[in-house]
């Protein structure tokens, strides 16, 4: 669009820090601009399908991505945090007998940006977006960690779960501490190394 990189830290910041789905909520930037990115860009989030929520809080979100392939994310509260199981592929090509996921055939990896949709998608849900005018700092959230532990093997996706978590952990993105993310892997043993010195999770 021949734009100023500044206006690129703007969106970012109203997509990861104010969770906007709309470029005309994005008000620091002047009208024209958000008229061409609406022309040119979707941040709208995949459908909810299906919502569940137990009794002891926690929630499952049954998630439509743009295909019609579904996935699912997780949200367990505890006292004084919160963890969000998020997925990595439809369907996997492994067989753990402990998980339903491995009933399933491998459909397709996830793409970065949906991976982070379930992120978005829960923050949506749970309310922990700051309200207009305020700091968004000062919001008091529930999901506090993010495991890597959804449908899928996380390692057999690694450059798009990658891309994810780097978002994820970003100060000026969703800003979720390296030590408050966990990949859990099946034992894709050539990929733990990579995975433990890129990403530090």
């Amino acid at each position: 669009l021949g734009l100023p990189a500044f206006r690129a830290r703007q969106v970012w910041h109203w997509l990861y820090h104010r969770g906007v789905t709309s470029f005309e909520a994005m008000t620091t930037l002047a009208k024209p601009v958000r008229e061409q990115l609406a022309e040119r860009f979707s941040i709208e989030r995949p459908a909810v399908s299906r919502e569940q929520a137990s009794v002891d809080g926690t929630r499952k979100w049954l998630i439509k991505m743009n295909d019609g392939q579904e996935v699912e994310a997780v949200h367990i509260p505890e006292t004084d945090r919160g963890a969000l199981c998020v997925s990595s592929q439809v369907g996997c090509t492994l067989t753990c007998r402990f998980c339903h996921t491995g009933t399933q055939p491998l459909v397709r990896n996830l793409g970065p940006d949906e991976i982070l949709s379930q992120i978005l998608s829960a923050r949506d849900a749970l309310g922990e977006w700051p309200a207009p005018g305020t700091n968004p700092n000062n919001v008091t959230s529930t999901l506090t960690n993010i495991v890597m532990m959804g449908m899928g093997e996380p390692l057999y996706n690694y450059d798009n779960v990658a891309k994810a978590l780097r978002i994820a952990m970003d100060g000026e993105g969703v800003a979720i501490s390296k030590r408050r993310i966990t990949l859990s892997t099946s034992g894709v043993v050539p990929m733990m190394e990579r995975c433990g010195a890129e990403l530090g999770v």
